[in-house]
């Protein structure tokens, strides 16, 4: 029999779907435009399966993946849509799954635009990392674990989570891996009730949880776990 191969429908701008292709053009996750003109995610990673819903079921494993990484990139989070189309030797099959509204992929373009001091694109070094960081997130649960709670409401919980995993991994060397008084402000500020009310990870009155002088704000601290994630991925290999 043959292998089934399976296609899965993506919504978004034009210019985001074409940038996102470029990072994934080939491998066990691929983007690619059919014949219909829409885009869908597909690859190696649906092989093997025969029940649509079960596809889906993987793709939302997938969906997760990418967002985090895609956080990385410059991507706004992303969700497939509900066709699935099933190409075999008999012929294609439309199948629609109920889930979620679909969301958009949308590229910021911070590494996507990226380019070296020559001028130069660096489009595939980005696409390669990119594949890289998937590839590391399949095989090792503490990145997969890491790019879950990126692709999660980036509120101070989901943050700190992610500086746990790795600081988990590396322990104190968490701190040499970005500027230690930012982290550590960023911590301070996190577990404190004073400063956060209901969102700090404490509610603790605890001296030990009053927070920094200086405290982080939501936007700096999503920069800076975007940034220590990135400088940790780089030590584990990605």
């Amino acid at each position: 029999m043959a292998r089934n191969r399976w296609y899965l429908e993506l919504e978004g701008h034009e210019f985001d779907l074409e940038g996102l292709a470029e990072f994934l053009t080939s491998g066990e996750i691929m983007v690619t435009r059919r014949d219909d003109g829409q885009w869908y995610l597909s690859g190696a990673v649906f092989d093997g399966f025969e029940n649509p819903s079960e596809v889906r079921d993987r793709s939302a494993e997938v969906e997760e993946i990418l967002n985090g990484a895609g956080i990385l990139f410059g991507l706004e989070k992303a969700k497939v849509g509900s066709t699935v189309l099933e190409v075999t030797d008999a012929g294609l099959r439309k199948h629609r799954i109920l889930v979620a509204e679909p969301g958009k992929y949308g590229l910021r373009g911070r590494n996507a635009a990226m380019t070296a001091s020559d001028g130069e694109s660096k489009e595939n070094e980005n696409a390669l990392a990119f594949r890289k960081i998937l590839k590391l997130a399949e095989t090792n649960k503490r990145v997969s674990d890491a790019l879950h709670f990126l692709a999660l409401q980036p509120n101070w919980w989901n943050l700190y989570k992610v500086f746990e995993i790795v600081k988990d991994d590396v322990q104190d060397q968490v701190y040499k891996l970005v500027d230690e008084k930012k982290l550590r402000a960023f911590t301070g500020t996190a577990q404190s009730p004073r400063l956060l009310g209901d969102e700090a990870r404490h509610a603790s009155a605890s001296p030990k949880y009053f927070g920094p002088d200086e405290p982080t704000s939501l936007e700096e601290a999503q920069r800076l776990i975007r940034q220590l994630v990135e400088k940790w991925l780089q030590q584990t290999g990605a």
